[in-house]
């Protein structure tokens, strides 16, 4: 009962940007994500969706994957260091004035 209600709850990575009134913008932000999360191997997007698109914990998802904690650990620490890479790439910003920003 406690997990189908996590789960229920959950959002996915591109619906857990800021609020925005204009749908447009939304539509385009959770385009850049999916596109940003195809461009990751498949066992990190997995890894990803599984983590924040599900809400499953990391022993869960090592069952799920049959992969050890440690391994989904890195993968989920490769696929986000991925995104933060990319995905300031595919929206026009460079490297180093997404640096400035965070």
């Amino acid at each position: 009962m406690r997990r189908q209600s996590r789960h229920s709850a959950t959002v996915s990575l591109s619906e857990q940007q800021e609020p925005t009134s204009d749908p447009v913008l939304a539509a385009e932000m959770a385009d850049w994500v999916d596109h940003g999360l195809n461009q990751l191997p498949i066992e990190q997007r997995l890894t990803l969706e599984l983590a924040y698109t599900m809400g499953y914990s990391l022993e869960e998802i090592a069952a799920i994957t049959e992969a050890p904690v440690g391994t989904v650990k890195a993968r989920m620490f490769h696929a986000r260091q991925k995104l933060r890479r990319c995905l300031p790439d595919m929206g026009g910003l460079s490297t180093a004035s997404s640096a400035r920003v965070e």
